[in-house]
């Protein structure tokens, strides 16, 4: 079972919404010091104590996360931060067209 899910529907192309899932995978990647790999649809993510992926589908984008023991105690700030992000990739002036 994961300890973060969310999902965001989304009015983009797949191809589009998969920009979008890399552009918050590089950005949390940074800053978290991920490693990513796309397997078809889905973008697999993780780092010591973080593993998880982001789905992208005709209709939404849905991402799972499983953290460790030490960082399941932020659990909550790390969830918001995967919102924040996510929230502001959707609604970036390029994105207008589904959102």
């Amino acid at each position: 079972m994961a300890d973060i899910e969310l999902v965001y529907p989304h009015g983009l192309s797949k191809t589009h919404a998969k920009a979008v899932a890399q552009k918050v995978a590089d950005q949390l990647g940074e800053e978290y010091q991920l490693q990513t790999r796309w397997e078809d649809d889905t973008l697999h993510f993780h780092r010591r104590g973080v593993a998880g992926h982001i789905c992208i589908t005709d209709r939404c984008i849905q991402l799972q996360v499983e953290l460790g023991l030490l960082l399941s105690f932020y659990r909550d700030v790390l969830e918001r931060h995967i919102e924040v992000h996510l929230a502001q990739a959707l609604a970036s002036p390029g994105n207008a067209d589904g959102c």
